[in-house]
């Protein structure tokens, strides 16, 4: 081989990066070819601009600084992309900020090109995994919404988090939370009112097993400022049943119980030492409410007492209830 074909071919592989194509090779699994010199008008500039890897495609400084080292003559890893079609235009994986320098500059770039025909799914991967490593790093908020992304579109949870680099605890709750908040537009929540809940409450609460208890439950942790020991509560007394209808009869309930702080709108009447005072309407709502989340099926109350111990207990429950019926009427003016 000639000196000036020994020079040419250094030139045209003078940009490969051993580390991307074993990447791309042992971790991705995808076919690949190197491509030296691409027009920037062979790009799909609005699509590769909008891959989904940034909550903002570019960093115009960035872009600026990339510019500058472009027309000077530094070499730039190769981006990577792919073709939807044979004919198609090239949307980038990894190099927004690289593309958009050399497009500023007027200069041709290389390409690692993944073969078409490349499962979507791998690309995805790509695309946030590479985006992660190379170039401008992604914010963690930027990340953890790519994880989410992954996971509801094929991958594990542990191959979202790892191609990200987060860890798969903090990747668990963006999904609870993503969860939770999509079940609250499903039903209809006002989502200032919702948002205004902290993370924990929200988790809690899209455990309610209807969605009529979700919402009602939802609306009453928000009117009356619940904290999450209130809400585990409301919830643990709410799923008693499996009925809608019930579920929002016991929200009721405990609505009314809360009435006083929801009106005042503060944290409702405190004694020292933080506990609340319970006042005769309290205790009485609270028992309207545990009676309302007792299960339909009485054998399992029955069973949960022992022969001996049913009689006396059927002997109470007739007492409160001849209390209850007098206390009823009262209300009723009778």
């Amino acid at each position: 081989m000639s000196p000036k074909a020994q020079t040419s071919r250094a030139a045209l592989e003078g940009g490969r990066r051993p580390d991307i194509e074993k990447e791309l090779s042992d971790q991705y699994h995808v076919k690949w070819q190197f491509v030296h010199g691409v027009s920037v008008a062979r790009f799909d500039l609005e699509r590769s601009r909008h891959n989904q890897a940034r909550f903002e495609a570019v960093d115009e400084h960035t872009v600026q600084l990339y510019t500058e080292a472009v027309k000077r003559g530094d070499q730039f890893p190769p981006v990577i992309a792919y073709k939807a079609s044979a004919r198609g235009r090239y949307i980038l994986i990894d190099g927004n900020h690289r593309l958009a320098a050399h497009a500023a500059a007027d200069k041709p770039l290389d390409v690692y090109e993944v073969a078409q025909g490349t499962d979507p799914r791998t690309l995805a991967l790509m695309t946030f995994g590479f985006n992660t490593r190379h170039g401008k790093p992604t914010s963690e908020a930027e990340r953890v919404s790519q994880a989410v992304y992954l996971v509801d579109n094929g991958a594990s949870l542990d191959k979202a988090a790892a191609a990200v680099n987060i860890p798969p605890r903090q990747l668990k709750k963006a999904l609870a939370r993503n969860t939770a908040d999509r079940r609250a537009d499903e039903v209809g929540l006002r989502r200032p009112e919702w948002d205004s809940l902290n993370n924990t409450v929200k988790n809690r609460l899209k455990d309610i097993a209807t969605d009529e208890g979700f919402a009602d439950a939802a609306n009453l942790a928000y009117a009356a400022r619940l904290d999450a020991q209130e809400v585990f509560d409301l919830v643990a007394l709410v799923n008693a049943t499996k009925s809608g209808q019930r579920q929002r009869a016991i929200v009721k309930a405990q609505r009314a119980i809360y009435s006083e702080r929801i009106q005042a709108g503060a944290g409702g009447v405190l004694r020292s030492g933080g506990k609340r005072a319970l006042t005769p309407k309290t205790r009485l709502n609270m028992v309207i409410g545990q009676a309302m989340a007792l299960p339909d099926d009485y054998s399992v109350l029955v069973n949960a007492y022992a022969p001996p111990e049913r009689a006396e207990a059927a002997k109470h429950l007739r007492e409160a209830s001849t209390r209850m019926t007098a206390l009823a009427n009262h209300l009723d003016g009778k």
